[in-house]
């Protein structure tokens, strides 16, 4: 990959992380909030919502979204208070985390304690909800997901790991892009702690916080940064990252 360039430092145990077209977005797990910066580094972070340990959350039009449970809720990108949008009622109340969202949809995990994870979509224009997919591996726990146009990506799986899909607007139509045993990925159990489809390949962080790019069609993952990485974003050829030592970067791939 390109060179690192930091876009904030000294930050409280930053975790998810998205991206617009002038900002970077990360959730402070020990901070308690929702930042930005620009994506350029050349800013100075600014707090977007006061939230106690945010789970998870995403962007797309004037808003961020966040998870939490039996809701999501959201707060304008420029800040503000949080505000509710969606509200799930079942019989196992699930708790929402590793959200995405493009301009008509959100999508979200779902965990739900006797039933296990789930992937729901939420209308944008309604906030009325669906659940769509469980894991393809029974029983596993359902790792980030992402949108294209047509179709929502989760990974899942155990012993094999699966990046499969589902049609966005009802959840059929299930498929995989990327089947791999552990030691084909990583020498990790746990490879897709998070992933990211891009127009170049598949990116993709073991549970160690190495960070790999796998080209559409190789055979293992190059790795692009060795340790500390949590989650992952792409965006018009760079990839941004939350590390543990408290910095959110980006690196242009190669």
């Amino acid at each position: 990959g390109g060179a690192v360039v930091s876009i904030a430092s000294g930050q409280a145990k930053p975790l998810r992380v998205a991206v617009d077209a002038t900002y970077a977005y990360w959730s402070n797990n020990l901070g308690g909030a929702i930042m930005r910066a620009t994506k350029d580094g050349l800013g100075s972070p600014e707090v977007v919502a006061a939230i106690t340990s945010p789970t998870s959350f995403a962007i797309t039009g004037d808003y961020v979204y966040v998870g939490g449970s039996s809701r999501i809720d959201r707060v304008l990108k420029s800040g503000g208070t949080l505000a509710p949008f969606a509200t799930v009622t079942a019989d196992d109340t699930p708790t929402f985390s590793e959200i995405v969202a493009d301009d008509t949809a959100l999508c979200a995990i779902g965990h739900q304690v006797s039933a296990g994870d789930f992937v729901w979509r939420f209308a944008l224009a309604d906030g009325s909800s669906q659940r769509l997919a469980a894991s393809i591996t029974t029983g596993a726990v359902i790792r980030p997901l992402q949108l294209d146009a047509t179709r929502v990506y989760f990974g899942s799986g155990y012993t094999t790991h699966h990046i499969d899909s589902v049609l966005k607007l009802d959840g059929s139509g299930i498929a995989s892009i990327y089947t791999a045993t552990p030691t084909t990925m990583s020498s990790s159990s746990d490879p897709f702690q998070a992933f990211t489809p891009s127009d170049c390949g598949v990116l993709w962080v073991n549970s160690g916080g190495a960070l790999y790019h796998q080209s559409a069609g190789a055979a293992y993952g190059a790795l692009l940064v060795s340790s500390g990485v949590q989650r992952v974003a792409y965006a018009n050829g760079f990839v941004y990252w939350t590390a543990s030592d408290g910095t959110v970067d980006r690196m242009q791939l190669p």
